[in-house]
């Protein structure tokens, strides 16, 4: 976290400053604060609107931290473009993260509705 919050610091101008806000984001999560993740995830998509892959991280956090109807939401706006993603591929393209969170994260995405 303080590797993100550092480069937020020495960079604020930074066009790609979304990406800290999803890197604080995730590191909330991994440490079971998914509101404070949500919040991560809005800051970058109101940086960025026309992003699309904060929503996925948007619904397994609403689904963490119970919110479901707004976890099926952001789900269904991730899916929209992209109507092939699956729990499985999904879960292989992010398998850089441990193991544990990783079951956590898609886990939250499959409760949302995910297949």
């Amino acid at each position: 976290m303080k590797a993100f919050e550092q480069s937020a610091r020495l960079s604020p101008l930074d066009p790609f400053a979304f990406n800290v806000h999803l890197g604080m984001g995730l590191a909330h999560f991994s440490a079971g604060r998914p509101d404070r993740a949500i919040e991560m995830a809005r800051q970058a998509l109101a940086e960025r609107p026309g992003l699309t892959w904060p929503y996925r991280d948007l619904s397994t956090y609403y689904a963490a931290s119970g919110r479901m109807e707004q976890a099926r939401d952001a789900l269904d706006k991730f899916v929209y473009l992209r109507p092939a993603m699956t729990a499985a591929t999904l879960r292989d393209g992010l398998r850089f993260m441990e193991p544990a969170l990783l079951d956590r994260y898609v886990g939250g995405l499959e409760r949302a509705g995910l297949t």
